[in-house]
């Protein structure tokens, strides 16, 4: 197995990593970024961004490859391995420990840790799904989308992501039904108007999944009406339940830290989000977490680019305490 030392080791290529690498290399830090598929996080299964500074309808993809570009221009040095065991020690007398981080490929020495891990999507917590994942159960419509060009599809969720989805499907699509457990969405206004402005949509408020079923492939959902959002699909009467024959169903009910890799290692709260300060500093000298894989108010570009610079400042800092 190949070693190698590096000042800051950031786990994770995504806006807050890229971010990360981009403050941290050009504070003059020997920075390493270590990415398992694709830099880019989210934003690579992002159509547009709206709402980034600087940044006018310009897709999650080039935005993702610009950043990319920065934290390479400035020095920071990105590998694409993927993690086994992470090691953070914390001595007990206070001084500064040595990090490692052990992938199939490398073992990583670093004086300081960015975690930027970001979060996956939140799958159907129901009948059959495992069986129709990648045979007709999808999590990003921008990637296989094009599959069910002219046919039915169903998108599942009430936020931003399933109103998003929804609207770059009926582009595709001969028609999409949305299934959404509260009485109205929760995404943003200009997005819902978009939404409901279309004639090949079709929206059931207030449903819940019971099942997927089909053959070989997904052919079908079942739903049921929900008295509360929280109210378990299952327990509805089955003569309330409705079938709805379909190609594909589309989930976008909220996303799951990716933070197997840290449980008992560091602080996470009852949800799974790594516990940091205003700093970025988790409860391990030296580890520092940023962007959606912290406990936070808001997982947006901005925030995660924030999140980013500030836990490679606090880190730069952090080296200075070896000799």
């Amino acid at each position: 197995m190949n070693k190698e030392t590096t000042d800051i080791l950031i786990i994770g290529g995504g806006p807050a990593g890229l971010t990360a690498g981009v403050y941290s290399a050009r504070g003059g830090k020997k920075t390493i970024i270590i990415e398992e598929q694709m830099c880019g996080g989210q934003l690579i299964v992002t159509q547009d961004i709206e709402n980034m500074p600087g940044y006018t309808f310009t897709t999650g993809a080039e935005l993702a490859m610009e950043m990319q570009k920065s934290a390479i221009t400035s020095g920071a040095k990105i590998v694409y391995e993927r993690i086994n065991s992470v090691d953070f020690k914390t001595n007990e007398d206070g001084s500064p420990s040595l990090h490692k981080v052990i992938t199939t490929e490398t073992e990583y020495t670093a004086k300081a840790i960015i975690i930027a891990t970001g979060a996956g999507a939140r799958k159907l917590n129901v009948k059959n799904n495992e069986l129709y994942e990648a045979k007709g159960i999808h999590y990003c419509a921008h990637c296989d989308g094009s599959f069910y060009k002219d046919k039915h599809v169903i998108v599942v969720g009430t936020g931003n992501s399933a109103v998003e989805e929804a609207l770059y499907l009926a582009n595709i699509a001969k028609h999409v039904t949305v299934i959404a457990k509260y009485e109205k969405f929760t995404a943003q206004a200009i997005l819902v108007d978009k939404l409901t402005a279309l004639d090949n949509i079709r929206i059931y408020f207030k449903h819940g999944v019971v099942c997927v079923d089909g053959n070989s492939k997904l052919a079908s959902i079942t739903i049921a009406p929900l008295e509360q959002p929280q109210q378990d699909p299952l327990a509805v009467d089955v003569s309330r339940h409705i079938t709805i024959n379909c190609d594909g169903i589309f989930v976008a009910i909220g996303r799951e830290p990716s933070s197997r890799l840290f449980k008992d290692i560091v602080e996470l709260n009852k949800l799974g989000y790594i516990k940091v300060n205003d700093k970025m500093e988790t409860n391990i000298s030296g580890v520092y977490a940023a962007g959606d894989i912290c406990e936070k108010q808001l997982r947006q570009i901005v925030t995660a680019c924030s999140d980013g610079a500030i836990a490679a400042l606090n880190a730069g800092i952090h080296t200075r305490k070896f000799k």
